[in-house]
Parts: C-alpha cells; sequence; structure tokens
C-alpha cells in the first residue's frame, strides 16, 4: 500500500519542491529561500538520494565556481539529473546535466532559420539512454524545443508557424 512521506529540505531553505523521481526512489527537484526568492532564481538544484536523506547540488560544484542558481527536472535511472544553471559570470541560463558531482553545461545556440541569438536553454527529461529534451529560448521571443541525442547532437522539434514549444517530461 502507498503512504505520504514528508522529504526533508535542505538546511536554510523553507521552500522545495519535488519535479521527478527514478526507479531508484531517487528524487530531485529545487529549493531555495522561500517561495518568491526562487521566481528571482536565488535557489539550487537538490537531490533526494533516499526520502529521508537530501543534499543541495552545490556542495561539490557551487559557490567556488561562481554558480549563481540551479534547478533540477529530471533523473534517469543511472542517476544523471538534468536542469538548468547560471553561473555568476554569465547573463544566461544553460541546460545543466549533473554528473559525478559536478555541473556539465549544455550549450548556447544560434538559431540557423534567424538572426535570433540563445537567451535560455533549459533541459526538461531525460531517458535511460541519456538523451535530453528541453527547450530554446532566443532574444527575439522566439523558442523551440530540442532533443540532444546520446551520438551528441541536438536535433530541433519544431512545430511549423509555432514560436514558443517546451518538451516536458521523460
Amino acid at each position: 500500500s502507498y503512504r505520504a512521506q514528508e522529504l526533508p529540505r535542505p538546511a536554510y531553505f523553507e521552500y522545495a519542491v519535488p519535479r521527478d523521481i527514478n526507479n531508484l526512489n531517487q528524487i530531485v527537484g529545487y529549493a531555495s529561500y522561500h517561495e518568491p526568492a526562487w521566481a528571482a532564481r536565488i535557489g539550487y538544484g537538490v537531490y533526494w538520494a533516499s526520502p529521508t536523506s537530501v543534499a543541495s547540488l552545490t556542495d561539490r560544484d557551487g559557490f567556488a565556481n561562481g554558480l549563481a542558481w540551479s534547478g533540477v527536472q529530471s533523473i534517469n535511472n543511472n542517476g544523471v539529473m538534468v536542469g538548468e544553471v547560471r553561473y555568476s559570470n554569465e547573463s544566461n541560463t544553460r541546460m545543466g546535466v549533473w554528473r559525478n558531482g559536478t555541473w556539465v553545461l549544455g550549450t548556447m545556440f544560434q538559431d540557423a532559420q534567424s538572426s535570433a541569438q540563445t537567451i535560455a536553454t533549459r533541459g526538461f527529461g531525460v531517458n535511460d539512454r541519456n538523451e535530453i529534451v528541453g527547450q530554446v529560448e532566443a532574444n527575439d521571443g522566439s523558442g523551440w524545443s530540442f532533443l540532444f541525442n546520446r551520438f551528441g547532437y541536438f536535433n530541433d522539434v519544431r512545430i511549423p508557424d509555432s514560436n514558443r514549444l517546451g518538451a516536458v517530461g521523460q
């Protein structure tokens, strides 16, 4: 039978949101001092290795490397996590992949179909082949979804005559 269980919050954080759980009961999400702080992009990705253990994903790669904020959206059964990160020396948000205790940053794009420059990339889902789906947002207001495949290539996922589409889920 199922039962509800409260998840612990990381120390110093009053607001924590779980976003995904894998088959190993590992949970990911984000936390902040309070909800308005998260809305202002003050917060960090968190990882519940079990329903009773929580850690911020800044412990091994955080403030010393200039991490301004992060958020985790998905975790696969290999423990690979995806989301978004921003470092204090950058104005753009990048897709982040958490592997082996550190953030690996996704690339920024230039839209081949226009002169738009990327202002944000976000990873929303990762499968067990480490393929990632996410969203690109450009400075001209356009956006599109992408698939980052296991061969290291980005594939645009676009719908004709649309300028906003966000891939969600695993």
